[in-house]
């Protein structure tokens, strides 16, 4: 698997907007399987995403997108150097944007990746496949 910051972390995010103070925790195995949950008031036990991909965009730019069990698809873009985000959730019939600031809280995060440039990565994963892949 790849040596970044998302891969065998856990990351809070929290949401401005119409979704304020909402708080969502996403664990990305290493495996590139995702499960999230939303905390507070009636949390539930996490939940698998069926597909994701994860992408570094730039040196402190990642962006995921999965497919949560509901049918929506949630992109964000994770800027690690301000701990901002933005993300867009969509299904068949709507689209959302949402803005907010995320916290890792996991062991991935805590170990930052080297400073060297690298060219753009990218990892998939389909829940019941034996390993993830690169591209």
């Amino acid at each position: 698997m790849t040596n970044d910051p998302i891969h065998g972390a856990t990351i809070r995010w929290t949401f401005e907007g119409a979704m304020a103070g909402k708080t969502f925790e996403h664990t990305f195995g290493k495996d590139g399987t995702i499960t999230y949950r939303m905390l507070g008031g009636n949390s539930e036990a996490p939940t698998e995403a069926t597909h994701s991909e994860i992408a570094q965009v730039s040196e402190d730019v990642w962006a995921i997108s999965y497919l949560g069990s509901a049918g929506y698809t949630l992109t964000v873009v994770l800027d690690f150097d301000t701990h901002t985000l933005i993300s867009f959730a969509s299904n068949e019939k709507e689209l959302s944007q949402q803005t907010g600031a995320f916290e890792i809280v996991g062991e991935a995060g805590q170990a930052r990746r080297s400073k060297k440039p690298s060219a753009a990565k990218s990892t998939k994963h389909m829940r019941g496949s034996s390993h993830a892949s690169r591209h």
